[in-house]
C-alpha cells in the first residue's frame, strides 16, 4: 500500500492540474483521461532512470528512444501542444514491441488519445505539475492506488465511473486467492482494479518470472460495458 503521506502529496499535485485542465473546458471525463496519460508517462520515466541507477546500466527505453522520456521531452521542447499531439501521442499508437516487452497495452491505451488542452500555457503548467511527482521506485499497482484515489472523488457525481473501492478489491483477491496455473475473468472490471491485484498475487508466487506481461495476458481476462472505463483500465 502507499505510504499516506507519498499518496496526499501526488493527490494534491493531480487536483491542481485537473483545476488548470477545468478552467479551459475540460470535463471530467476528460480530465481523468489526460492525468491517467501524464501520470502513466512520468511513472514510466521515473521508473526506467530508477532501474538504471539501481543496475548501474542504461538499458534501452520502454517507449524506443531516450527523446520520448517525459523527464527529457519536457525539459526540451517548447512548443508542448503541436509535440505531444502530432509526435508523442503518434508514436506511442504505433510503438513497436521488442524481444523481450510486449508494449501492446501502450498502443491500445493511446489509440484513441486526443489531446483537448489547446492553450499552450495551460498545458505547460499541467506538465510541470507532473514534473514535481517523484514515482521512482514505486510499481505501478501503488501508482494506481494513488490514480483510484483520485477516481474515488469523482464516483458519486459521475455515475459511470462507479468502482469499487481499492480496499474491498484487494479483500476479494485475498478471498479468492487465484493461483498463477489458473485463469481469472472479472465480468464487470471497471479499472481493473481485480485483475492487476491478481497479477501481483501471482508476482508473490513467480517473482520476476511474471513481470513479463506476455506469461500472464492470455490467463488475466475483463469484460467492461463502458469504453472510457474500459480505457482506464488499460493503465
Amino acid at each position: 500500500m502507499v505510504n499516506g503521506q507519498i499518496k496526499d502529496v501526488c493527490l494534491q499535485h493531480i487536483l491542481e492540474a485537473e483545476n488548470i485542465m477545468q478552467a479551459v473546458g475540460l470535463s471530467p471525463v476528460d480530465c481523468i483521461e489526460h492525468i491517467s496519460y501524464f501520470l502513466f508517462l512520468k511513472w514510466l520515466d521515473d521508473q526506467e532512470e530508477h532501474n538504471n541507477h539501481q543496475a548501474m546500466v542504461t538499458n534501452l527505453p520502454r517507449l524506443g528512444g531516450i527523446q520520448w522520456g517525459f523527464n527529457h521531452w519536457l525539459h526540451r521542447e517548447s512548443d508542448y501542444v503541436s509535440f505531444v499531439d502530432e509526435e508523442l501521442f503518434r508514436h506511442l499508437r504505433s510503438l513497436p514491441d521488442t524481444d523481450t516487452v510486449d508494449n501492446s497495452s501502450i498502443r491500445e491505451l493511446f489509440r484513441h488519445a486526443r489531446l483537448l488542452i489547446r492553450n499552450n500555457d495551460s498545458l505547460s503548467k499541467v506538465l510541470h505539475i507532473f514534473d514535481q511527482l517523484n514515482l521512482a521506485g514505486l510499481p505501478i499497482s501503488r501508482t494506481g492506488e494513488i490514480f483510484e484515489a483520485y477516481l474515488e472523488r469523482w464516483a458519486i457525481t459521475v455515475p459511470e465511473l462507479s468502482f469499487t473501492n481499492s480496499n474491498v478489491t484487494r479483500a476479494m483477491v485475498d478471498l479468492v486467492a487465484p493461483k498463477p496455473n489458473e485463469a481469472i475473468y472479472d465480468p464487470a472490471c471497471g479499472t481493473g482494479g481485480f485483475l492487476v491485484g491478481t497479477v501481483e498475487r501471482w508476482k508473490q508466487y513467480q517473482g520476476n518470472a511474471f513481470l513479463d506481461r506476455r506469461l500472464y495476458a492470455n490467463r488475466v481476462y475483463g469484460y467492461e460495458v463502458s469504453p472510457r472505463l474500459h480505457h482506464l483500465a488499460l493503465i
